[in-house]
């Protein structure tokens, strides 16, 4: 009987397991975005938004973080999506690139920004 219990136990727990996991969908994980800055000039505020979005939102870098010429900065984003992304530079112009990204694949994906991106 105890066997019984047990074997049974078991066999509920395995198949919450699983329930749990396959209606978990596979876009829900997050990939990893590398902001590259090559504009030549020190940023001192990234944005990552859908490009569905009416907003930019936060601002990526906290406030006492630049992004120097050369460095890169990373970002969690969700995968499966594209994105809007926008740089802030140290004199107040603005590097934008939209509806950059991947619907496929697992990366790495980088967006590397140069002064062609200038608005």
């Amino acid at each position: 009987m105890r066997k019984k219990i047990f074997r049974l136990s078991v066999l509920v727990f395995f198949l919450t397991f699983v329930t749990f996991f396959a209606c978990v969908p596979a876009e829900a994980s997050n990939v990893n975005l590398t902001i590259i800055n090559n504009t030549g000039y020190q940023i001192y505020h990234v944005f990552v938004s859908s490009p569905a979005s009416n907003s930019w939102g936060n601002d990526m870098l906290s406030s006492d973080q630049i992004l120097r010429n050369g460095d890169q900065f990373v970002v969690s984003v969700p995968n499966g999506s594209r994105w809007d992304i926008k740089l802030i530079d140290e004199d107040g112009d603005s590097y934008t690139k939209r509806n950059w990204g991947s619907t496929t694949g697992s990366g790495p994906f980088r967006a590397t920004f140069t002064i062609n991106d200038i608005d």
